[in-house]
């Protein structure tokens, strides 16, 4: 079981590694049509330990019925799990229960939002539009897929991502056409 699990990541891996080349060099997306809740499901596996190490309350809402959104499957996985690896880092610190959730949903009646939010120190919305000026950054424990570049997948799949005021913590959300 342990060596089936890591082999299907490794190949999961690899297939992220050639679509973001792919992407970055101009070429075609692979879109399909995938349900929501799959995306997420499959982004989380990836992180499983990731959010189990770092001892994360994950909350998840998923609308129930949720039309397919068509897009490249393993791009817009890398932009979940890039979110929500920020926010299980900007977590990191907290001394009370770290919690981060993702909620998908219909939102303004073609187009599905992914919210993911967090209860770390929080983001401002100045310097949310400063980090998608910038160049993605290399972290030791990073992806190096900085929010310049889920930006611009995003706006290769005619969505788009923005910033939510909280009062705790961070949310960002991006949607994609149902």
């Amino acid at each position: 079981q342990l060596c089936d699990d890591t082999r299907r990541q490794l190949e999961r891996v690899h297939t992220g590694v050639h679509a973001h080349r792919r992407f970055i060099r101009g070429g075609s997306s692979n879109d399909v049509r995938i349900q929501p809740d799959t995306l997420i499901k499959d982004a989380l596996e990836l992180i499983e330990l990731e959010i189990l190490n770092q001892r994360i309350s994950l909350k998840k809402s998923i609308q129930a019925d949720l039309p397919a959104v068509e897009c490249d499957m393993v791009l817009i996985q890398q932009v979940l799990i890039n979110l929500l690896m920020n926010s299980i880092r900007a977590t990191s610190k907290q001394k009370s229960r770290r919690v981060v959730s993702i909620e998908c949903a219909t939102y303004q009646e073609d187009m599905i939002a992914f919210t993911i939010s967090d209860n770390g120190p929080g983001m401002k919305q100045d310097l949310f539009d400063q980090l998608m000026m910038s160049l993605p950054v290399n972290k030791p424990d990073g992806m190096g897929l900085g929010l310049i570049i889920c930006k611009h997948i995003i706006d290769h799949h005619a969505g788009y991502i923005r910033y939510i005021p909280s009062e705790n913590g961070t949310s960002l959300q991006f949607s994609l056409p149902a």
